[in-house]
């Protein structure tokens, strides 16, 4: 070795005279590569924790858009060349499922304290809340209990389009907006505080107009009445046709020229907003049958025509003003959360799937599938946020 010599280092070059320098100088030079080394297994780390939570975001949208965990598998095969088993797929995507419900839990308690989540966005003037049941086939020791229901509720703003002369069969009604999912096994008890925080979020304390859109189920008008009392509940019309049509086949045969004759009345009537009409019909051929025997079954003439003379026309009257509704412009069906229900069940129902009800299962798809479906980029939002809080 001659001296003087040029050593290149991470600090420039360094000028070498001596043998002793020359060894202070290849420790510098040693910890120069030392820190290099460091520099870029911490990226490399960092490079992969982000692979890692965008390779997640993927497997969670392919678990959620595929008709099962097997369709998952094979788009995450085609399109991301991801070579993951259906299993794992299933447990990653649950996992994220389950860190939502988690979360949701926590915003109820949080809500119910008097702590109301953010409004994300003013709602404009007309705010519609609904909700309605499925079927989830899940795992059971008593195979005639699998089929449980599962709960979908929906909130949307909406457009007005008042159109008081229009005839049956012809009203379009208010145009859905933006639509927010909220699904979940639960009792609708406990789904109530769940579709109450998603009003919240999405406006309902300021909203000018709300409107609670469902079928005449007792849970489900409970529900309205506990959380959302200052909504004007509309009964679906279509499923008050579907009533009115099965006390016209209890009341004069099935499909007899005389039950579609009482059907095609009652439902003109009911259009007119004729309600009492109908109900005074329903009585006189209730009492015309006869009162129910005790061993009649639940589908006996008797027992459908007494159910709906005497119980779900009158105790849900005040929820049929069509009339009033269509010159407001307001919806008068449904449709959007029975739409929900069979977009979720694209995803979780079928005779060859079965799932568990909690912690691994149903529960956890229902809650990444409603946040997958809303509209308002809270799937984006929801990853963004996690981005930030690093991946696990």
């Amino acid at each position: 070795m001659t001296f003087p010599l040029a050593v290149p280092t991470f600090y420039g070059k360094i000028k070498i005279d001596s043998f002793v320098k020359s060894s202070f100088c290849l420790e510098i030079v040693a910890g120069d590569v030392s820190r290099l080394l460091s520099g870029l297994t911490s990226a490399a780390t960092v490079l992969d924790q982000k692979t890692t939570f965008y390779r997640r975001i993927k497997i969670c949208h392919a678990a959620v858009v595929g008709r099962s965990f097997e369709d998952a598998q094979e788009m995450l095969r085609a399109l991301a060349g991801i070579l993951f088993g259906r299993q794992r797929i299933r447990v990653l995507a649950e996992r994220e499922g389950r860190r939502l419900v988690e979360e949701r839990e926590e915003e109820v308690k949080a809500a119910q304290a008097g702590r109301a989540p953010h409004v994300c966005a003013a709602i404009g003037e007309l705010m519609v809340i609904t909700a309605d049941g499925g079927r989830i086939n899940t795992i059971q020791p008593v195979p005639d209990e699998r089929w449980k229901e599962d709960r979908v509720g929906v909130v949307y703003d909406a457009v007005p389009q008042p159109d008081p002369a229009a005839k049956l069969g012809e009203y379009k009604g208010a145009k859905a907006q933006t639509k927010t999912y909220v699904a979940s096994m639960e009792k609708w008890e406990s789904f109530g505080w769940m579709l109450w925080v998603e009003a919240l979020r999405r406006g309902y304390e300021a909203a000018k107009q709300v409107l609670f859109l469902a079928d005449g189920a007792k849970p489900i008008r409970e529900l309205k009445n506990l959380h959302f009392p200052k909504a004007i509940f509309i009964l679906d019309f279509w499923h008050v046709v579907e009533h009115l049509a099965e006390s016209a086949r209890a009341a004069f045969g099935e499909e007899t020229k005389a039950a579609i004759a009482a059907r095609e009345k009652w439902k003109q009537k009911l259009w007119n907003g004729k309600v009492e009409g109908i109900i005074l019909d329903l009585q006189e051929q209730s009492r015309r049958l006869g009162p129910p025997l005790k061993d009649d079954p639940e589908s006996s003439p008797r027992r459908v025509l007494y159910r709906d003379a005497f119980s779900f026309f009158p105790n849900n009257k005040d929820a049929m003003d069509y009339p009033r509704y269509r010159a407001q412009g307001w919806p008068i069906g449904s449709g959007v959360a029975e739409s929900g229900v069979k977009q979720f069940a694209k995803r979780v129902k079928g005779t060859e799937m079965h799932w568990n009800v909690s912690h691994t299962g149903a529960e956890e798809m229902l809650a990444l599938c409603a946040l997958f479906n809303s509209e308002d980029g809270h799937w984006d939002r929801y990853w963004d946020r996690r981005a930030q809080g690093g991946a696990e």
